[in-house]
């Protein structure tokens, strides 16, 4: 704040405006003992006023912030831009969702372009891939907008979200039980100007209403929630627009889809991202000190973006590539051993696409064993909620559900063993490492004395682990609820005999009424048991 508009501000109560003789009075006759002898309404009507007056002030100090106060403003690099060529999504066909999987090849319509080259449908290739275990990737479609600027061959023109100019579909089978299809969503131009447009733009501070509380936020914290809002969009239309085309494990059970995105900046350094962390903050980097890198991939860093980033829950399971674009063109086409010329972010993307689908499927993976802990820990705790309101017909629908899942699971233990064999063998995997960079080193980037992991291995690990965790409690629940079903079913059989019995008795009674009543020569018997009481009398 300048020392100007420093001295003209005074807290709320000690000004001369209308606000302040308010906040003053409200506060005497909400203070003391006063307070006591109005009703709660009363007394909730002053309060809410007076925070009111309060988040106001606040607001009124936001707006007199100096624009260079980087505390209360973001302020970005001088010609720093960033550019967002595509965002890759992944869903995942375990055995339980094969069918829908078929369902979709049939559907669509995708093979015609096979057809028409006397080539193999998808459902035969899939066929094909399951019994021979075959880790290679097929294309599925590419799908173009009415407006796209390329000319890809054998592409499909139809309508598809503004944000993309085109949409590629790969498919794999991993292992007999697994399927996975890839997205890779490139973005338009339009899109990244915009991003950054909205980056570098000016905001002021608001008010906003949040779960009917008001909360004032300053200009930084304005630039941060739209500008994150602008990349939210764009993960939400690939999310969307994979649910409605390709449902599968993620979709069906309401999980969101593994998302990565490629980010390439203008002038982004260790030494510039340490001056404007709050920058690329807002633009969605975090974890400076955690550097996962492969020598592929040389000046490009992946890192795992939290929820807590993006202020929501909605935005994981989120991975991204990053870097400066020039260093990683001069990189890329100095290197003598590729044999590549890389001239555009389309062509970059487009070599990250082809080279490290591999490694983006073993991060959808663990997304996918993650979401599988979930469900399964919901079925649990659902079944511990109801276990009084068993009967025979919930406990089949609740073993329907844990086969489901233990399908899946043995099926899924089979298929990571030999997919990770093939990526342990197979050399034209990228190979990262994860690096911890001390604070006081992340200055120097070729700092020795930075702790170094086998970010491949860890992930292997984690699989492993998580594989047997999840099969280990997986046969405990069916166990239990075989003993469950058990039970119950055995008390149900108790029921149905005691049910016979009390459905035998009251036929025995009928029938013995019915008998009494009949007639028997010229008299029934109860008609002779009262002529005989009658005689003796």
């Amino acid at each position: 704040m300048s020392k100007k508009h420093e001295k003209k501000f005074k807290d709320i109560g000690e000004g001369s405006e209308f606000d302040d003789f308010l906040y003053n009075f409200l506060h005497k006759l909400g203070s003391g003992s006063k307070s006591k002898i109005y009703p709660e309404f009363m007394n909730k009507f002053i309060s809410d006023k007076i925070n009111l007056l309060l988040q106001k002030n606040i607001h009124n100090l936001n707006e007199r912030e100096s624009l260079e106060n980087p505390m209360s403003n973001l302020i970005v690099p001088k010609g720093e831009s960033i550019n967002m060529p595509c965002i890759w999504a992944i869903e995942l066909y375990p055995p339980s969702e094969l069918a829908i999987l078929k369902d979709i090849f049939n559907q669509k319509g995708w093979d015609k372009i096979n057809k028409s080259f006397n080539q193999k449908s998808h459902n035969d290739v899939l066929k094909s891939f399951r019994a021979t275990q075959n880790f290679g990737w097929w294309k599925l479609a590419t799908f173009q907008s009415q407006n796209s600027k390329y000319i890809i061959p054998n592409s499909i023109k139809t309508n598809i979200p503004t944000k993309f100019d085109h949409i590629d579909l790969h498919a794999i089978q991993v292992g007999s039980g697994l399927t996975a299809i890839i997205g890779k969503f490139s973005l338009n131009e339009s899109f990244s100007n915009e991003l950054t447009e909205d980056w570098h733009k000016q905001y002021e501070p608001q008010m906003l209403k949040i779960n009917n509380t008001i909360k004032p936020l300053n200009r930084k914290e304005v630039a941060t929630s739209q500008i994150k809002a602008k990349k939210n969009s764009a993960y939400s239309s690939v999310r969307r627009w994979m649910k409605n085309n390709l449902p599968g494990f993620f979709s069906t059970n309401n999980q969101n889809q593994p998302l990565f995105d490629l980010n390439l900046f203008e002038i982004l350094s260790s030494k510039s991202y340490y001056k404007y962390t709050d920058a690329y903050y807002a633009i969605g980097l975090d974890r400076p000190l955690i550097q996962i890198t492969t020598p592929e991939l040389p000046n490009i860093y992946l890192t795992e973006i939290e929820s807590s980033i993006y202020q929501s829950e909605d935005i994981e399971p989120l991975w991204t590539l990053w870097g400066n674009r020039k260093k990683i063109f001069e990189s890329l086409n100095s290197d003598q051993e590729l044999f590549i010329q890389l001239d555009s972010e389309q062509s970059l993307s487009n070599y990250i696409d082809k080279i490290a689908r591999y490694n983006l499927l073993l991060l959808a993976v663990t997304s996918f064993l993650t979401s599988l802990e979930k469900i399964h820990s919901e079925a649990r705790d659902q079944a511990i909620k109801d276990y009084n309101k068993f009967n025979v017909e919930s406990l089949k629908k609740l073993r329907s559900n844990f086969f489901t899942i233990s399908l899946n699971l043995s099926s899924l233990q089979h298929d990571l063993i030999s997919y990770w064999d093939f990526i342990n063998n197979y050399n034209e995997i990228l190979h990262f490492d994860l690096k911890f960079v001390k604070r006081d080193s992340f200055m120097d980037m070729n700092s020795n004395q930075d702790r170094v992991e086998d970010f491949n291995k860890m992930l292997e690990e984690r699989h492993k682990k998580a594989i047997q965790k999840l099969i280990d409690a997986d046969e405990s629940y069916r166990n239990i609820i075989n003993s469950i079903t058990s039970l119950s079913v055995s008390e149900d059989n108790s029921k149905i005999g005691r049910m016979a019995i009390y459905v035998s008795i009251s036929s025995l009674v009928v029938a013995g009424i019915t008998l009494l009543f009949s007639d028997i020569g010229s008299k029934s018997i109860v008609q002779r048991i009262i002529s005989y009481i009658l005689s003796l009398i």
